[in-house]
């Protein structure tokens, strides 16, 4: 039973080894910080809808999150092929977030600042799972 339990624990802390997740999350988190600013400054600031904000965060944020995951979280970066599979799971996991931000704020009726972050949390999983097993794959 003991033998079990261990090899269910490495199979999990082979899809999520605690240093590397955290550092995804930190990354990630501090880029959700830039986009959180960009977001209102654009939203409340300039006056943008704020589902054109959300673009603007995102685009602003994409570099920021690339760089960071690329040195701290694996280590390298993956090469032109790498950032190309970057940004092709950043537009998939862009359009299920946006999906869900426009129906958190406009549907359901949540402030778009904690739709931001709800929508954000959604596609995590996702991004990492892409991350670690697609773009920087060693």
């Amino acid at each position: 039973m003991i033998n079990i339990i261990q090899r269910q624990a490495n199979r999990v802390l082979g899809i999520f080894p605690p240093g590397k997740l955290l550092r995804f999350l930190v990354v990630g988190s501090s880029g959700g910080a830039i986009g959180l600013g960009v977001l209102y400054g654009l939203t409340d600031g300039v006056g943008l809808h704020y589902l054109v904000s959300a673009i603007g965060s995102w685009l602003t944020t994409l570099g920021i999150v690339y760089a960071g995951n690329s040195k701290w979280t694996f280590g390298y970066f993956p090469g032109a092929r790498g950032f190309g599979r970057f940004l092709a799971s950043n537009l998939v996991t862009a359009v299920i977030g946006f999906s869900l931000y426009a129906l958190f704020t406009g549907v359901v009726g949540i402030w778009y600042m904690a739709s931001s972050v709800l929508s954000t949390g959604c596609v995590t999983l996702i991004n990492w799972l892409s991350s670690r097993y697609w773009i920087w794959r060693r």
